[in-house]
């Protein structure tokens, strides 16, 4: 995807001003992999815990004074930003522009052609926000953003960093489920799925008796 990286300032400014956007990454807590001392108070399933990490995307589209119109860079820019929104954004879209910025004029229509372009894009209106910031009549540029989620698989050591002939417990150690656990983070389609944020599709109940029949005839 083309986007302009985001000035620090600009963002810092927007981060502050709204309450919303972050320019770094934090992880969402999920359960830490328990330490061998500990082994005794937890169990398989408080090991090797996947976890996802949130951040922000964000495109930045400048208001050049003199200017009345965007570029077709810039329409080009928010439309590729739009796609990945739809592909692996959460939460709004966020749209931001500046209030008593040197360029209000071209603020206004920014906003109109931003919103259209996502809406051509197949973004609802319910799915974008609206926001503004002061820009205390600097050279402020309108901000998209959007939240993603990306997934961090366990680090799962070879078993060659373990005594196998170590008996002296009968309990399971703490790299059990590493292996299938990173498979599983390997193959999610959206982290967001770990943190519950799509409710599961009602399921068929001709497909489920299908595949039934078929376990049954050894198919």
């Amino acid at each position: 995807m083309t986007t302009r990286t985001p000035s620090a300032k600009h963002i810092a400014f927007f981060a502050v001003a709204l309450g919303l956007v972050t320019a770094c990454s934090s992880p969402i807590p999920r359960a830490n992999m328990a330490a061998p001392d500990i082994a005794l108070e937890k169990t398989p399933l408080d090991f090797n815990q996947i976890q996802v990490q949130a951040s922000t995307e964000v495109l930045e589209i400048v208001l050049a004074p003199g200017s009345h119109t965007l570029t077709h860079f810039d329409v080009d820019a928010i439309e590729d930003f739009v796609t990945s929104y739809r592909e692996r954004g959460h939460g709004q879209l966020v749209l931001a522009t500046p209030e008593n910025g040197a360029n209000a004029s071209l603020s206004r229509t920014a906003l109109t052609k931003a919103r259209t372009l996502a809406w051509s894009g197949g973004v609802s209106y319910e799915e974008m926000e609206e926001k503004t910031y002061d820009a205390r009549g600097a050279d402020a540029p309108m901000l998209l953003a959007f939240d993603v989620y990306e997934v961090m698989a366990p680090e799962c050591l070879s078993l060659a960093n373990y005594d196998m002939s170590d008996i002296s417990s009968n309990n399971e150690p703490a790299y059990f489920g590493c292996a299938v656990r990173a498979n599983i983070a390997a193959m999610l389609d959206d982290p967001g799925d770990l943190l519950g944020e799509r409710e599961l599709e009602r399921r068929d109940p001709r497909r489920v008796s299908l595949i039934a029949e078929a376990y049954r005839a050894g198919g």
